[in-house]
């Protein structure tokens, strides 16, 4: 984006006014900008944020970078990418998203593009995973400066695939343990960045340039939202990390171990997409049958391990049910232990909401809201409950109070879009 253009928020302003965009929102977050009051234009636009307005998306951006944030001002500008344009009002506001990302990727240093070794490292486990190996590999070529693939047994078309691609391939015995099938690709890596990626997943095309300028911050880790295309749900985890020091923990839905010296970010300009968990391929990969061995296994490691093998199980047994009313159940067993692992507790709460609101359960709904508060495990799931018993019982300022309050948390993405959708709806009565 020209220096001009983002000079000020007057400058953003003024290219709203030259749109002839008249709708009240819009009219209100360009008066805003007009006289420098960046709060109040955001508050503007993240009336509309949740339907992808694109000029939401810009004034959010745009703002984002008056406020020093440019992680977040890359996200705003590629969710707006993203969207189909659908007329010449949306074409012109990508057309100034796409300048808002040229002036995000605009001051990566340039030693990026002459580091002396390899910059990010892409690494992957693998077996059989010929259906879509060729998809992933293409989508990260073009920002890989190197390609680990460790191949644990594939008796397919797999490790032809990935030399094909130029990918360097290691091939282990599976160790039945996923951290350490990924700790043999970060041994094997050379880079000072890892970017993790599965073989049923690929990179969205848009994410390329945001993802290399994220590499000028050496002390963030990113985590990016895993959209899934198979029925689950989508989900984020950390998936783009300095790799000095970086060791993979987990012998099932494995994380990376925190580190002191780096900070977490959540960034959705990071976008990768996954189709892994459609009904054909966990058949003919047995994935159901392999997980329920490493959950086996864990529980033979101490009381820890085995409440956390208890956890993922009520979650697999969930995603596996035949029935809603035994997801239920399942789900609920997990409540029920006291653990600290308030990552996965969010899983299962989050899972949880959305099986009782499925079912019209709120009564149940909201003893989880309440149970969530004393773990402090709340989430968008909390506020979308609370409007829902609000509304279904008549009050509905009372639902459009906690609606607002719901779609305050902006930077939520993933598995309850739809949450957003509704709440929304509340908010402006046309729920």
């Amino acid at each position: 984006m020209s220096q001009r253009l983002l000079a000020n928020p007057q400058s953003v302003g003024k290219q709203m006014l030259a749109s002839g965009f008249n709708d009240k929102r819009h009219i209100a977050a360009r008066k805003a900008l007009l006289s420098g009051n960046i709060a109040e234009a955001m508050a503007a636009a993240e009336r509309v944020a949740s339907s992808n307005a694109p000029w939401a998306m810009y004034v959010l951006a745009a703002a984002e970078w008056f406020r020093g944030h440019r992680m977040r001002t890359a996200g705003y500008s590629t969710r707006g990418l993203r969207l189909p344009p659908n007329g010449p009002i949306e074409t012109r506001y990508q057309h100034l998203l796409r300048q808002i990302e040229a002036e995000f990727t605009a001051g990566v240093p340039e030693m990026l593009a002459a580091s002396p070794r390899p910059l990010l490292s892409v690494c992957m486990i693998t077996r059989d995973e010929e259906r879509g190996l060729a998809r992933c590999l293409k989508s990260v070529a073009s920002v890989a400066d190197e390609i680990v693939v460790v191949d644990t047994g594939s008796k397919d078309h797999t490790i032809e695939i990935a030399k094909a691609a130029g990918a360097r391939v290691k091939e282990i015995e599976w160790p039945n343990d996923f951290a350490a099938a990924r700790n043999a690709a970060l041994d094997a890596a050379t880079g000072d960045w890892v970017l993790s990626i599965d073989g049923d997943e690929w990179l969205d095309e848009i994410a390329y340039r945001p993802l290399r300028a994220c590499l000028a911050d050496p002390s963030c880790s990113f985590i990016p939202l895993v959209k899934s295309h198979s029925g689950g749900q989508s989900f984020v985890n950390t998936r783009l990390f300095p790799r000095k020091g970086a060791r993979w923990k987990g012998s099932i839905h494995e994380d990376i171990e925190p580190n002191p010296d780096v900070m977490s970010v959540q960034i959705s300009a990071i976008l990768l997409h996954h189709d892994g968990y459609a009904p054909e391929v966990v058949e003919a990969q047995g994935k159901g049958e392999r997980n329920k061995a490493l959950i086996e296994a864990m529980k033979q490691h101490g009381p820890k391990e085995r409440q956390t093998a208890e956890i993922f199980e009520a979650l697999h047994d969930s995603a596996h049910a035949k029935t809603n009313e035994e997801a239920i159940a399942a789900l609920q067993s997990a409540v029920a232990l006291n653990t600290t692992n308030s990552g996965l507790m969010r899983q299962v709460f989050n899972a949880l909401a959305i099986k009782l609101t499925r079912d019209a359960r709120f009564e149940e709904a909201l003893q989880l809201v309440e149970l969530a508060e004393k773990r402090d495990l709340q989430g968008l799931w909390s506020y979308y409950i609370l409007a829902r018993m609000a509304y279904e019982n008549g009050d509905k300022g009372v639902a459009k109070k906690w609606a607002r309050t719901g779609l305050a948390m902006r930077d939520y993405e993933g598995p309850t879009e739809q949450y957003r959708k509704d709440l929304e709806a509340i908010r402006d009565g046309t729920f």
